[in-house]
């Protein structure tokens, strides 16, 4: 919701608006620019939500650690192995790409398999 406000609200941004023959729905829809694809441009999910069948160029994931879903390490655990699940949803032969945005909420931080996982990292 607050990134379609951002279009719809702020002018530099509203060469992006969806057309009115394009996908706008409330968690995805589709930026002004892009290409008939089958999957939305932008499209918001929960990290415990359905990610499947989704494809992405470009995935930003952001606060999947919450004290909610870190109280045990079978939770943590259980996170770890959907952060990799991010990896089979991008698309194949593509730049894409995935940034993690997120605050530690804990000494044994799920953010820790990324940096194990060859990617950059920057605090």
């Amino acid at each position: 919701m607050f990134v379609r406000r951002l279009l719809i609200e702020f002018p530099l941004l509203s060469h992006l608006k969806p057309k009115h023959s394009q996908l706008d729905c409330l968690g995805m829809f589709d930026v002004a620019q892009a290409l008939a694809d089958q999957s939305p441009s932008v499209k918001a999910v929960d990290i415990l939500g359905q990610l499947t069948s989704s494809r992405a160029d470009f995935i930003i994931s952001d606060d999947i650690e919450i004290p909610n879903n870190l109280a045990t390490q079978a939770a943590r655990d259980k996170i770890s192995e959907l952060m990799k699940e991010l990896d089979a949803v991008l698309k194949p032969l593509s730049d894409a790409h995935i940034i993690y945005l997120g605050t530690t909420q804990t000494e044994m931080t799920v953010y820790n398999s990324i940096a194990e996982r060859s990617c950059k990292v920057r605090i």
